[in-house]
């Protein structure tokens, strides 16, 4: 749609197939805001937090790589503030030995978290996103 020049709302929720009900008003809320902001409609809930900005484009193929295959148990969670070398989340084995550590490569708000256990080589596991 972007690069036809086509308006559009992309909205990202904490996956695993379930939406909790404060997301699902908080995303509304949002589109009312929107609407208003394009004069489509009067009025508008008022915002309940502070937004917070960050860069990147959702390229799922560019986030944290496994290089190793097995149970990825994670440390963080999505929306999360991390630090370069944060501990997110570990590859263990079936025996429960560690295969594989992984860090924040950088400093930023956790945007994606692998939500199945079950992991391969060259599966997306983190996306870390810089905030303005």
């Amino acid at each position: 749609a972007e690069s036809l020049g086509i308006p559009s709302i992309y909205v990202e929720g904490r996956g695993g197939g379930q939406v909790r009900i404060a997301d699902l008003q908080t995303y509304v809320a949002g589109v009312l805001r929107i609407l208003h902001s394009l004069s489509m409609i009067d009025a508008c809930p008022s915002s309940s937090t502070d937004s917070v900005w960050v860069s990147g484009d959702g390229n799922t193929d560019e986030g944290i790589i496994s290089t190793t295959s097995g149970f990825f148990c994670t440390f963080a969670e999505v929306g999360s503030h991390v630090s370069t070398g944060d501990l997110l989340g570990e590859v263990i084995d079936a025996e429960g030995l560690l295969c594989e550590s992984v860090y924040a490569p950088s400093s930023g708000i956790v945007m994606l978290m692998r939500r199945a256990t079950r992991v391969l080589v060259g599966d997306t596991l983190a996306i870390i996103a810089s905030q303005l």
